[in-house]
């Protein structure tokens, strides 16, 4: 089991300024707010923070959004409604130095996007000196975002007494469960790019007694198969020829078409595009969850963005009514989720997508070993 130095093992926070790097990179809506389906991210935070606030701490919250260097502005709007936190648009100059220098017990300050500085995805050794410089202590509770060897994650403990926060130890204890799973354990991997998938389902798929394959990534499965996939997405950036040599990979029997019709695999028109899963293989897949002990499900069943989430849905109540110790990952699966009661039925829901699949491939994250306390 990794230890790590927690968060309660802070003796004394009164008065303290803590530099706590955070995930709050959200998609934002067309009007550029935080969509409702989008927000569960941020609020995974909050545990972290309040017990920061109640402790008389000083908190500076290090985040990022987008690939472009958004502002962080939306964010802060959005986390008014919940936390009052004062945004600060610049990580570094007078403003900042000014809000730190009169901050107060409790208070919540944001600072920019840091990724609008190169020194932070490079890692750089000044960079991370300078943001030291704000700080008495440090805390990571942006798991999702720990796969990164970038400054708010492994440069900051080089100069900072550093600490993980709540949701990151959370993570860290239920996504361990996976690495030696109660049997049966059923793996579900599911979405679009095969790339990122393809080191899970090779590590898991000899521990797995079944793994499901299924999204757009059965696709190019079907087609080695010479199967008819019409115009579905496929992903044909990785070899994966090798997939279907393992005895207990399970693809979906049954679709929804673009024209809402259910078909089996094998009679898609060369026109068509799959769009769900069908009826028969949800069917199929709740029989056999209700056999397992374990699950672990990563990637939404449906081209959910054009509207086809009922499989997802379906399934994701055959996962909750299974009984089993349930852990779904992936921002696309729990944003197809948000706001239905089957989230809250889950031993655990994720906020990480490609740090998840990282840490479960390599058992550990360089945002992780920088915390270590063994």
């Amino acid at each position: 089991m990794i230890s790590l130095k927690s968060i309660t093992d802070i003796e004394a926070l009164k008065s303290k300024k803590v530099l706590l790097r955070v995930d709050m990179n959200v998609p934002l809506g067309n009007d550029g707010i935080v969509g409702e389906h989008e927000s569960w991210r941020i609020h995974k935070i909050f545990r972290t923070v309040e017990f920061l606030q109640r402790a008389g701490a000083r908190v500076i919250l290090l985040s990022h959004l987008g690939s472009e260097g958004e502002s962080l502005l939306p964010i802060a709007d959005y986390m008014q409604q919940f936390i009052k936190v004062k945004f600060i648009p610049e990580v570094f100059g007078t403003l900042a130095e000014q809000a730190l220098l009169h901050q107060q017990n409790g208070e919540v300050i944001l600072l920019e996007n840091i990724r609008i500085h190169e020194g932070e995805e490079d890692n750089d050794a000044q960079f991370a000196l300078e943001l030291a410089q704000y700080g008495d202590i440090y805390i990571n509770d942006a798991f999702s975002v720990s796969h990164r060897s970038h400054a708010s994650i492994v440069g900051l403990p080089e100069y900072l007494p550093s600490y993980a926060g709540f949701q990151f130890l959370d993570e860290i204890k239920h996504l361990s469960l996976l690495l030696t799973p109660e049997r049966p354990f059923i793996v579900i991997v599911a979405g679009v790019k095969f790339g990122t998938k393809l080191p899970l389902i090779e590590k898991f798929v000899l521990n797995a007694d079944i793994m499901f394959v299924g999204g757009a990534l059965a696709h190019p499965l079907w087609r080695m198969q010479g199967v008819e996939i019409g115009k579905s997405v496929t992903d044909d950036s990785v070899d994966v020829t090798h997939v279907l040599e393992y005895p207990n990979i399970m693809l979906p029997g049954d679709v929804i078409t673009d024209s809402h019709k259910e078909k089996n695999f094998e009679e898609i028109d060369a026109e068509e595009m799959i769009m769900d899963l069908g009826p028969a293989t949800i069917e199929n897949l709740s029989e056999i969850l209700r056999q397992a002990r374990v699950i672990l499900w990563n990637g939404p069943v449906g081209n959910y963005i054009e509207g086809y989430s009922q499989g997802t849905l379906q399934l994701a109540e055959a996962i909750a009514q299974s009984g089993a110790i349930s852990i779904v990952g992936g921002g696309d699966t729990v944003a197809v989720l948000y706001g239905q009661d089957v989230l809250s039925k889950f031993t655990f829901v994720s906020t990480a997508g490609g740090a998840m699949l990282d840490f479960l491939v390599n058992g550990t994250l360089p945002g992780i070993e920088v915390l270590r306390s063994d």
